[in-house]
């Protein structure tokens, strides 16, 4: 299975927004002209018809593909160096998700998206953030080039202008993931002048897929 679907299935997850960590399976079934529709539920309806979706025409080994997501309607400040708050659930450290794994080898495409928000009081400036996995953060643009929201003559012409929001989004892949618990931050930092950034509505949308042939 190529790296361009396992983003797209990452991204359908973002539609499945809310406050706690729900594992999906995506189910298939064919129709009367052979076409394959799917699903994206808890379990598959197998009493209909359905499936568990085969990926890139090999059958999940230890399990299929799941799907975890979470968001919250809490706004993140960046003061410096600033982990975003992930979730608003009592009695967590909303910063951090977990998510867990049990085949022996598992990839999982990681989707953030939000909204920033900027004010700048120079005349250029981005924050920078880094999807962290375990403690790791992710190639391939870790460690300040990931460009998430930007103001400054560069993106907006000639012109520049205070203030702007917009919805901004970006994926990563984790490879060879083991077998249990993970924890996932995102990270950031201002850059390149001074700027106020708001990180509002952000969602978090991670699929994991277990690698039949792990090497």
């Amino acid at each position: 299975m190529n790296l361009g679907y396992r983003i797209i299935i990452a991204i359908v997850a973002i539609c499945l927004c809310s406050q706690g960590a729900f594992a999906q399976v995506l189910c298939e079934k064919l129709n009367k002209k052979g076409k394959a529709k799917y699903k994206i539920r808890t379990e598959c309806l197998l009493q209909k018809g359905e499936t568990v979706a085969t990926l890139g025409g090999q059958t999940p080994a230890a399990e299929p593909a799941r799907l975890f997501h979470t968001s919250t309607e809490e706004t993140t400040n960046i003061v410096g160096d600033t982990d975003i708050q992930l979730s608003d659930d009592p009695g967590i450290d909303g910063t951090i998700f977990q998510f867990d794994t049990t085949a022996e080898s598992t990839d999982a495409s990681i989707t953030f998206s939000a909204d920033c928000g900027l004010l700048a009081t120079g005349a250029s400036g981005w924050l920078d953030i880094d999807v962290v996995v375990d403690g790791v953060p992710l190639s391939p643009l870790a460690n300040g080039a990931t460009r998430f929201c930007q103001i400054g003559d560069a993106v907006l012409g000639t012109t520049p202008i205070t203030g702007r929001t917009y919805a901004s989004s970006y994926t990563v892949v984790a490879e060879d993931l083991t077998p249990g618990s993970h924890a996932v931050t995102i990270s950031t930092s201002v850059l390149g002048g001074p700027l106020d950034v708001a990180i509002q509505r952000p969602v978090l949308a991670i699929a994991t897929f277990p690698n039949p042939d792990p090497s």
